[in-house]
């Protein structure tokens, strides 16, 4: 079902309401599902703590008209602002995310810290799991400007390391395109990212949700870094799958990368096809010259003029009608209905059976085949070689002159 501009607001919605928090002894990320305030409100007090670390104030629950959530019973100001509570939260999100999709086949830590990448660039991943192979993946989410320099570096770093990591932009990064349904403005992330041919992700801990940026409302294209707009489609963290190659893959991914596999596809195929032709032609002109060099009409080019006259080699552009290369066709006509044949009628039906006898074949479509032959017959026609005497027949009058027809010869008396 495709997603219109309401189902990308909501997606997109600056909620700053508190909606994940830790279990004090075990460190678990929790959520607070919507209409779950009430039922959880007593656990949130006695069991858990807020995400930030080092708090140890007490919380609970909220819930009716407002989105249920987690506040502190004690006003507590922390650092970083929604910025820095999203990015935890986005954390706690993946980090629990992942530890369910690793099944007890990898180890995953989450870094339990506010980042401020205005004031340092912090080198360990916001998530990182560890398969039992020892291959490694992180994921990271960014919430504040990163700049394209800082960003290299650090994807160098991990590089070098061998590390396979998903990069997430925060969703408060990302704005609606007032114009275009489920479209965005592409963030400065989003075209960096998309320079180094990577996917661009959008990560939303509120509702649980990955979207996933594509540079056409068809989502079968992956973003371009000199795109200005961007679409959007969303899906649920459960429905995406944690690959130790390829890190987080959601659903839109997947239809992205199988419609660019199905167009390279498509135009390979289309590439073969066009050099199968290719080699049909080159193949079919290789049999045409050969036939030229093995024919009859050959030898009375040599043997008369000793090369071809320009009447008989000059094409037309009807010629292709004619399979055989124009030398050919045009030279076994003469040859047979004017050469040495003064004052002879001939008829279309004896052009027609010179080809078959010199086993020279024509296009299917016969009228091309008729235009090509008439043309071609005005030609000899036009020099003074034959003439009409009737519908569709033709009186030889003349040959082609031998010492006007050889390159550097001057006709003698």
């Amino acid at each position: 079902m495709e997603q219109g501009h309401e189902a990308v607001a909501a997606f997109l919605d600056r909620e700053t309401r508190q909606v994940w928090a830790r279990h004090r002894i075990t460190g678990e990320p929790v959520f607070v599902a919507p209409g779950a305030a009430a039922e959880v409100r007593k656990t949130a007090r006695a069991e858990w703590t807020c995400l930030v670390p080092g708090c140890e104030e007490v919380i609970s629950t909220r819930g009716g008209s407002k989105r249920d959530h987690f506040f502190h019973v004690t006003a507590v100001e922390h650092s970083g602002g929604p910025e820095g509570t999203n990015h935890l939260a986005s954390k706690a999100m993946l980090a629990q995310w992942a530890a369910r999709e690793a099944n007890g086949g990898a180890d995953v830590v989450e870094e339990q810290s506010i980042k401020n990448v205005e004031l340092e660039l912090n080198r360990r991943p916001d998530v990182l799991v560890t398969w039992s192979t020892g291959q490694r993946l992180a994921l990271e989410v960014e919430y504040k400007h990163f700049p394209a320099e800082l960003w290299a570096a650090k994807q160098t770093d991990l590089d070098r390391n061998g590390v396979t990591v998903t990069w997430l932009v925060g969703r408060t990064r990302v704005q609606l395109d007032p114009k275009l349904a489920s479209a965005v403005r592409l963030p400065a992330l989003g075209r960096t990212l998309a320079a180094a041919d990577r996917h661009v992700l959008v990560i939303n801990p509120v509702t649980r949700q990955i979207g996933t940026l594509a540079g056409d409302s068809r989502f079968t294209t992956r973003l371009r870094n000199w795109d200005s707009i961007a679409w959007l489609r969303i899906d649920d963290l459960d429905s995406c799958v944690l690959d130790p190659d390829q890190g987080l893959v959601t659903p839109t991914m997947r239809r992205i990368d199988a419609a660019i596999k199905g167009a390279s596809r498509a135009a390979a195929e289309e590439v073969a096809a066009e050099r199968a032709i290719e080699e049909a032609l080159e193949k079919e002109e290789q049999r045409q010259h050969a036939a030229w060099h093995a024919s009859q009409a050959r030898r009375l080019v040599h043997r008369v003029w000793g090369s071809s006259p320009r009447l008989l080699r000059d094409p037309s552009d009807l010629d292709w009608a004619i399979e055989a290369i124009s030398v050919h066709w045009h030279t076994a006509l003469y040859q047979a209905l004017i050469h040495n044949r003064l004052g002879r009628d001939f008829a279309l039906d004896d052009c027609w059976a010179v080809l078959r006898t010199a086993s020279i074949t024509w296009t299917r479509d016969d009228d091309y085949a008729l235009k090509a032959l008439t043309s071609y017959l005005s030609a000899f026609v036009d020099a003074g070689l034959a003439t009409p005497v009737g519908p569709a027949r033709w009186r030889a009058c003349g040959k082609i002159n031998r010492w006007q027809q050889v390159p550097g010869r001057t006709a003698q008396a």
